[in-house]
């Protein structure tokens, strides 16, 4: 986003290269591109009558109908997050308490919840936003071993988590 304006993928990949020219981003910084869905919504490839912003043709909606138990399921707007090496969404608690679905299609991730009791406590100690890369600290392994769910993730994983939790 540039303020309130969405962008295109096009216009992000201008502006880094507008940014590189100019000197104020590194050339070999490494990129990380969060909710790459459409900017305008489309009929679903599979729910015709369902419009959406959603870049994947199907996701677990689609293939059980348990998902639709879930609280508060919101996909229309889901985007896909790609980066590369030591990047991704740092810890936040989501501004909806909407199930997520995890899917992680190549590389391997560190995925951290914490508790409910820890929304609040979590992000202002870690500093929301903050992203943990190796070697961890002895103060972020502290952190992370209050962690409710803590997991390595592979390619191919898939796993379901509330976003109102610390994550």
């Amino acid at each position: 986003k540039n303020g309130d304006k969405k962008r295109s993928l096009r216009e992000g990949v201008d502006a880094l290269r507008h940014g590189e020219a100019e000197g104020s981003v590194a050339p070999d910084a490494p990129i990380y591109i969060s909710e790459l869905r459409w900017l305008e919504k489309v009929r679903h490839p599979i729910a015709h009558g369902e419009m959406v912003k959603c870049s994947t043709s199907v996701d677990i909606y689609d293939v059980t109908p348990l998902s639709r138990r879930m609280p508060l399921w919101e996909r229309s707007d889901g985007g896909i997050f790609i980066g590369e090496r030591g990047t991704g969404s740092g810890v936040h608690v989501d501004q909806c308490l909407w199930s997520n679905v995890g899917r992680n299609w190549c590389g391997f991730k560190l995925f951290a919840v914490w508790g409910w009791e820890e929304r609040h406590n979590i992000p202002a100690e870690v500093g929301k936003g903050r992203i943990f890369h190796l070697p961890l600290t002895s103060e972020e392994e502290v952190w992370l071993s209050r962690a409710k769910v803590l997991a390595l993730v592979h390619p191919g994983d898939v796993w379901v988590f509330s976003g109102g939790q610390p994550h």
